[in-house]
């Protein structure tokens, strides 16, 4: 294969991933309250979508794979390890597990937008 056909190709998985992304938004949000989801930071501003599982490793664009940070947090989850990185986990029957430094910091259980009827 070429490059420019490689490259194309890479072009079209970006685009429908980022479509998903956009289908998914509004249920991010009304789950997350428009707020952080990280349980002692709940700011409003600037959030941003953060795969838990990143989709390098197989992680998919799902509601249960994705959750709403602001970004102070989510830089704060993409620091490099030993520089107070912060860890996600998802634990069965907990939802979302927060560590920094091996130690536990903070959980968000995982549950879908209540709806509206």
């Amino acid at each position: 294969m070429g490059g420019r056909e490689e490259v194309r190709r890479v072009g079209k998985v970006g685009k429908r991933r980022a479509a998903a992304l956009r289908k998914l938004k509004p249920f991010l949000l009304a789950r997350s309250g428009n707020r952080c989801e990280i349980s002692w930071c709940r700011r409003r501003a600037k959030l941003d979508p953060h795969h838990i599982v990143p989709r390098s490793k197989g992680g998919g664009e799902s509601l249960a794979n994705i959750i709403m940070l602001d970004r102070r947090c989510h830089e704060a989850v993409d620091l490099p390890a030993g520089q107070g990185r912060l860890e996600i986990q998802v634990l069965p029957f907990a939802g979302v597990v927060f560590f920094q430094r091996g130690n536990l910091v903070g959980m968000h259980p995982l549950t879908p937008p209540e709806e509206k009827g």
